[in-house]
């Protein structure tokens, strides 16, 4: 047992000691022992974040994303959701973002461009095809969806769907429409059933468009609903943060004796939208702080339509400050940038019951600086009802007689109640007008004041 002992002490010894001579294989020299780094996840691609865009909103219906957006009255809102999954994921511009160039503008979209369904895959498939921001790939011979037909592809057979990946219908083959109806977004393809997958908005059976929902739909490639697809040029999208702008804010004349051009982006290589004539006066919002193609691009609107343009072919005219209409709980009626010197435009003073509009409280007739407005009322006033006491009759008569003889004077209210027939004056014809009606002989003579 004693011999036993010491040769147990010196093994567990030795495999102490293992470690650390495995951590060094000369003199001074350590063996670095790493974990194996893990890879980067790869980065969402765009189509991805298009096609979780659509996912997002599964299940919402027409009224729901129509109040989101201030949208009161319902259309075949198909093309407008695949447009507002590109605005979610700025792969568009509004009427007051940047612009980008991979989607048409999500706010020029009207009641014209997607009112019928049809009408709306014509205006969308037309600016892919004339902006160069895809391949259309048509299903159909015969398809009527563009007086150029030279755009298209007939290639149903080659064509695989992809993620992110544009899917026209067309469901009036029979009836001799070659029209296009309905977009979706397709999310996969699965080669071994031949199906595609694919998210829409405004599908379902409910008869009013409001009431229709985004859905996710499975259907196999062969189906003879299907009229087209596009492939979208992803690879046009600029991220945000390769544009750096601030706010302008200002009033521009051009300077060109042949224009300038307004584009859809900042850069020569966007496509163009119309020419800003000579001396023509525009309100910019913002501009690029860094050149782009050796300009430094201002973006602004022209003939109704929103762009960039090179700002060194114009000059600052004047400033513009902001504008801003409060109701009297505060709720905002209107906002605008007005021209330095200028008066602002007010809008319609909305009805309070019970309440008169009197006004607003700020003088607009000549801005100077950022200038907040609210509206002004007053309880509404009784006509003939002097003595406020919610009725109309001869007591009223008898303090309208008694002020046209000086024995009493009235107040701004009770001037305005007493003023029967609206001569800015009150007398003893007002008088008389209350006395018919307390009598009965009138029905009326005014309404609330």
């Amino acid at each position: 047992m004693k011999k036993i002992l010491p040769l147990i002490l010196s093994g567990i010894m030795l495999f102490s000691f293992i470690p650390a001579a495995l951590a060094w294989t000369g003199a001074n020299t350590p063996v670095v022992i790493c974990d194996e780094e893990e890879p980067e996840p790869e980065k969402e691609t765009t189509a991805e974040m298009y096609t979780a865009a659509a996912e997002s909103m599964l299940g919402l219906s027409g009224t729901e994303l129509f109040a989101e957006y201030g949208i009161k009255y319902g259309f075949e809102w198909c093309v407008w959701f695949t447009t507002l999954c590109a605005y979610k994921t700025d792969l568009c511009s509004s009427s007051t973002d940047k612009t980008y160039n991979v989607f048409p503008p999500f706010g020029q979209y009207t009641w014209s461009d997607c009112g019928w369904a049809a009408t709306g895959v014509t205006y969308q498939v037309n600016w892919f095809a004339k902006n160069d921001k895809g391949t259309v790939y048509k299903f159909m011979p015969d398809a009527r969806i563009q007086a150029d037909d030279s755009v298209f592809e007939a290639t149903p057979d080659s064509v695989t769907p992809e993620l992110g990946d544009l899917l026209y219908f067309d469901w009036d083959k029979d009836k001799g429409d070659s029209l296009w109806d309905h977009v979706a977004i397709v999310k996969s393809f699965d080669p071994e059933t031949d199906e595609i997958t694919f998210i829409g908005g405004n599908q379902g059976d409910e008869e009013e468009p409001l009431d229709r929902h985004v859905t996710e739909k499975v259907m196999p490639r062969t189906s003879n609903e299907y009229a087209g697809l596009m492939r979208i040029d992803f690879s046009a999208f600029r991220e945000e943060e390769n544009l750096i702008t601030e706010p302008v804010n200002a009033y521009y004349s051009v300077t060109s004796d042949t224009g300038v051009k307004l584009r859809e982006g900042y850069g020569l290589t966007f496509p163009i939208l119309d020419t800003i004539a000579f001396e023509a006066e525009v309100f910019v919002y913002e501009k690029t702080t860094d050149t782009v193609d050796g300009y430094v691009w201002g973006r602004t609107e022209y003939n109704g339509q929103e762009g960039w343009y090179a700002m060194q072919y114009s000059v600052k005219t004047a400033d513009a400050f902001f504008v801003t209409f409060l109701d009297i709980d505060d709720t905002l009626l209107d906002q605008m940038f007005v021209k330095e010197g200028s008066a602002a435009t007010a809008p319609e003073p909305p009805e309070h019951e019970g309440y008169d509009f009197t006004g607003w409280d700020t003088d607009f007739s000549c801005i100077t600086e950022d200038t907040v407005v609210r509206a002004v009322y007053r309880e509404s006033i009784l006509c003939g009802d002097v003595n406020s006491d919610g009725e109309i009759n001869t007591g009223d008569a008898v303090q309208v007689l008694k002020l046209a003889a000086g024995m009493t004077e009235f107040s701004d209210e009770q001037m305005l109640a007493g003023d029967t027939n609206h001569d800015e004056q009150v007398n003893t014809a007002d008088a008389v007008h209350i006395l018919k009606f307390a009598a009965g002989m009138i029905d009326s003579f005014c309404t609330a004041r």
